[in-house]
């Protein structure tokens, strides 16, 4: 069912690039991850979002404890945020995945998940308050647009992380060194990709670098279009960007596609 939350796909922004952005660069993050709560908050189709690195001393929670319903309204509307970084939350969740004997999917239930609350997020901000509950299998694919992998469709068995970088042109190749980073000191199961845009668009000089809420906002769009139409998403997100244009035969590609699912 993919309208359902706990079957989809989840989302991860990366909070581990502080240290090499200025103050006004972290009070445009924490407004990026503002925006993709309400949009998350408003879609008839939400995903469990996870911000990751987000430390009691770090500007970025700073900037966010200042509205109102932070930190428990967000993670009992799905928007999770933690104090631990990426390693921490993705590999704790990993290994508390089993699988029984006659297949059926369980996690495994410590006295501290009881105790501290579960994934609907109605308890204090703690490090097991909404810990993700994964499936056997379950993927990372950090999102780059220096990836040599190209998405074709969104995958319900993976987390998509997205990097919490606001000047990706001063700080390039942030994100793909961090997951390579990862990868190579970590058990997690990672990967990078790229969104399909050189691939279904003209950008004419346009520039192809889009804020860490419009990443969220294109991955939610896609979702609610039935995991079919990366135009209509990518556009119906980036309307003012007059100089990007649709390729025609991708124009096509979906309006064949539309009118097979009508009949």
């Amino acid at each position: 069912n993919k309208g359902n939350i706990d079957e989809s796909f989840r989302v991860c922004f990366d909070c581990n690039f502080e240290d090499q952005m200025t103050w006004k660069e972290v009070n445009s993050l924490s407004l990026q991850l503002r925006y993709a709560y309400a949009m998350n908050r408003k879609s008839p189709m939400p995903l469990h979002v996870h911000v990751t690195g987000v430390k009691r001393d770090c500007d970025t929670r700073k900037h966010l404890e200042k509205i109102d319903g932070f930190p428990d309204r967000w993670a009992g509307r799905a928007y999770h945020v933690h104090e631990e970084s990426l390693e921490d939350v993705f590999g704790s969740a990993l290994s508390n995945v089993v699988m029984s004997k006659d297949e059926d999917v369980k996690q495994v239930d410590d006295d501290a998940s009881k105790s501290e609350g579960k994934e609907d997020g109605t308890h204090n901000d703690n490090s097991q308050q909404s810990q993700p509950k994964l499936r056997p299998n379950h993927q990372l694919v950090y999102l780059t647009g220096d990836s040599e992998n190209t998405l074709t469709t969104l995958d319900n068995n993976t987390t998509y992380i997205i990097g919490g970088i606001v000047d990706r042109n001063r700080l390039k190749r942030a994100a793909i060194e961090r997951a390579e980073a990862i990868g190579s000191n970590s058990t997690l199961p990672i990967k990078t990709a790229r969104l399909p845009l050189n691939e279904h668009f003209d950008f004419n000089g346009s520039t192809r670098v889009l804020t860490c809420n419009h990443v969220f906002e294109i991955l939610l769009k896609y979702r609610e279009n039935g995991y079919k139409d990366w135009g209509s998403a990518v556009m119906s997100v980036l309307p003012d960007r007059k100089d990007i244009h649709e390729k025609e035969e991708k124009k096509e590609e979906s309006k064949k596609e539309e009118g097979d699912k009508n009949q």
